[in-house]
């Protein structure tokens, strides 16, 4: 008897498990079955078409960073749900492993971890390139900075 038990109670745990990955995000799971690292925090840049305030006829590029500096840990994340967004970055002044990103309307594209790793902050000045379904193209520089890395503290001997 004590065998059906068993089985009862490692069924229902089996079931148990299965409630809890079947509740994690995508990514989540992916980390768990390929044994992943977790992917950094990104910081939103979300990207909009809006009329411009001085003329009406006239479409502009809106942006609204979460934040204008990231840490050494951090990566952005763009999204443009108006339109195919394209982020540029100059190939010799680009915190990032790729100096340009695409990304289709709606979707979103991480730049990963900066991988110039400075003592002090850095501005890195980048384009935003927006092509609407209507045929639209809308352009757009902004600015981002690194926050410089945290230097080594050197463990005291005792």
């Amino acid at each position: 008897m004590a065998t059906d038990q068993d089985a009862a109670q490692q069924s229902s745990q089996v079931e148990r498990l299965r409630k809890e990955i079947l509740s994690l995000r995508f990514d989540e799971i992916q980390q768990l079955v390929y044994n992943l690292p977790p992917r950094p925090p990104a910081k939103l840049v979300t990207v909009t078409v809006g009329r411009d305030p001085q003329d009406s006829k006239k479409k502009i590029l809106k942006v609204k960073q979460e934040a204008d500096k990231i840490m050494p840990n951090e990566q952005l994340a763009w999204t443009c749900p108006d339109g195919r967004l394209e982020v540029r970055f100059s190939r010799k002044l680009n915190p990032f492993g790729g100096d340009a990103y695409e990304v289709a309307r709606g979707g979103k594209v991480f730049s990963g971890i900066p991988v110039k790793r400075n003592s002090k902050e850095q501005s890195y000045r980048y384009s935003l390139l927006v092509t609407t379904p209507d045929g639209y193209f809308l352009s757009k520089e902004v600015d981002i900075i690194v926050t410089a890395t945290p230097k080594q503290t050197a463990k005291s001997k005792k």
